[in-house]
């Protein structure tokens, strides 16, 4: 519901929607960020691309909707002008 609110989605490297193997290692994997105290929460804070560790480790990205939408047009504007 917090995503939803804020305009954000998770997505893979790809910028495609979190496949249910990939979102099950993130959704586990949050587990093992907050069993060490919290720090795989604030890791993010300090990371290039803000990822926490259970993003680093599902290879997921969170970003805003909105952004999101225009890349995947650039994207297909420049796969049909080819």
């Amino acid at each position: 519901m917090g995503k939803l609110a804020l305009g954000i989605v998770v997505v893979d490297e790809f910028n495609q929607k979190l496949s249910f193997g990939r979102a099950s290692a993130r959704y586990w994997s949050k587990i093992v960020s907050s069993i060490i105290l919290w720090i795989g929460f604030i890791m993010a804070g300090f990371t290039a691309r803000k990822q926490a560790l259970h993003d680093l480790i599902a290879r997921t990205y969170v970003v805003d909707k909105r952004e999101l939408n225009y890349i995947l047009r650039e994207q297909a504007g420049r796969g049909a002008g080819m």
